[in-house]
């Protein structure tokens, strides 16, 4: 997992609990009122198995309806989700269908551009849905820092309860809102490892046969492979390829 941060009871880099980083300062006025607020909030993620609550990732404020914006692990499949709340506690949501159970690198970048009434929600470089929200709104006021791995549930609990159980990577914030061209690039320029999800556990090939087979790799390539004999499980000797 390179330079990733881990985070939560289950992850074995991290022996004494929950864990988080907390008491983040920002320059970004996210509850501007003079306007409409503009901004944008990125990180690599990685799941360590399933989660099993509304996660925080990467959030300003505390759950059950004190959420300035937040991205986490949420909803009823526990998926990547991200949300502002305008200054009247209205919510502008987006969820999806990527979890991190799925043991790989996803980059995720949660968009508020309020000039143009748009909440945006991007994933591995693409957006995955597009939310309304009214110009010159505001977003909620929170006089809490910024959080990264976990965040609290309710406005009177002393702990960030809601941890998440996986690594993260490269979090920013920006104070304006990044166009898809933008997102696009930074994310083709990500230097996670590529992973392979998807691949055959066996191929077998006759003495003159050939085998064509799929994989997805998440990540930024390159990624190395090994061919292995089927018959003694050996690995092919020079046949290492990136």
């Amino acid at each position: 997992n390179g330079t990733s941060a881990g985070f939560g009871p289950a992850n074995p880099l991290y022996l004494l609990g929950n864990s988080d980083v907390e008491s983040i300062p920002t320059n970004v006025d996210f509850s501007a009122t003079n306007g409409s607020s503009n901004f944008s909030i990125e990180a690599w993620v990685k799941g360590n198995g399933g989660q099993t609550f509304d996660a925080g990732l990467v959030s300003k404020g505390y759950g059950g309806g004190g959420e300035q914006w937040n991205m986490d692990c949420g909803g009823a499949s526990h998926a990547f989700r991200f949300f502002v709340r305008d200054a009247g506690g209205a919510t502008h949501l987006l969820g999806s269908t990527v979890n991190p159970s799925d043991g790989a690198f996803h980059y995720l970048v949660g968009v508020c551009n309020e000039t143009n009434g748009q909440v945006i929600f991007y994933i591995d470089g693409l957006p995955i849905g597009t939310n309304s929200i009214l110009p010159g709104s505001g977003i909620l006021a929170s006089s809490r820092n910024m959080l990264i791995g976990s965040r609290p549930s309710n406005a009177t609990t002393n702990v960030n309860d809601l941890q998440f159980n996986g690594w993260l990577q490269d979090v920013a914030v920006y104070n304006y809102a990044l166009s898809a061209a933008q997102v696009l690039n930074h994310y083709d320029a990500g230097d996670i490892p590529a992973t392979v999800v998807v691949a055959p556990t066996n191929v077998t090939v006759g003495e003159f046969g050939t085998a064509t087979f799929t994989t997805v790799v998440v990540g930024t390539p390159p990624i190395a492979y090994q061919w292995y004999d089927y018959n003694s499980g050996l690995p092919v000797l020079g046949e290492t390829n990136v």
